[in-house]
């Protein structure tokens, strides 16, 4: 696999305000990119908690005891834990958490659950391999692997496989297959892009010719 670019640093200390002012614009790009994932993702979520509610109603309304009514309304509360649950992984990408840590495997499923429909839609293979149980803070790592599988993926064409190689040492994001031009989008994320975004995020990125590697400095 040929090297084309390769990018290592963080944004902080004595990075400059136009470097922190540009990785908010990327990050900024990558959020509005996810955003319909998003909004698909928390309406599942309220809308599994809305239906409890209407059955619990028309249940409550023909109950002849008390008894009744409480075993109608019992699965409310596990309904509304679930909902919190499910939500946490959303909830991050709108206030991020600097003490957040997940497993470097957990980051992935997250990215993984929110990418796979567009990916799906236009016909992209998405393959895992490998894993990594070891512990991240989350939030740089969720973000450069959306900007790379973005940047990477925008890239692939109809039947591609976008590969996922999960170790100890990073996440490699690789194209495979039929490649095309990215059409056009307000919020495109070329793959220097996504590079300079895990620079921002304190980690190393290295370009490809197919694809993009992040690693932990």
């Amino acid at each position: 696999m040929e090297v084309a670019h390769v990018s290592s640093g963080g944004v902080g200390g004595g990075a400059s305000i136009a470097a922190m002012v540009d990785a908010d614009a990327l990050r900024y790009r990558v959020l509005m990119r996810l955003a319909p994932a998003l909004r698909h993702g928390f309406a599942g979520q309220i809308q599994a908690v809305y239906f409890t509610g209407e059955t619990v109603a028309r249940r409550v309304g023909r109950a002849a005891t008390l008894d009744d009514a409480r075993a109608a309304v019992a699965p409310l509360p596990e309904q509304a834990k679930t909902l919190s649950v499910r939500a946490q992984p959303l909830l991050r990408w709108l206030r991020p958490d600097a003490q957040d840590r997940l497993p470097l495997d957990r980051v992935v499923d997250e990215v993984c659950e929110l990418m796979n429909v567009d990916l799906s839609l236009r016909e992209i293979v998405l393959e895992r391999d490998g894993g990594s149980a070891a512990e991240v803070v989350a939030m740089p790592w969720l973000q450069s692997l959306a900007a790379g599988m973005l940047a990477v993926g925008d890239r692939c064409g109809a039947g591609a496989t976008l590969a996922l190689a999960t170790s100890a040492h990073g996440i490699a994001i690789t194209r495979r297959g039929p490649t095309a031009a990215p059409a056009a989008n307000p919020y495109l994320v070329a793959p220097d892009d996504a590079a300079a975004l895990a620079t921002a995020c304190g980690l190393v990125a290295t370009v490809t010719t197919d694809g993009l590697a992040l690693a932990g400095r």
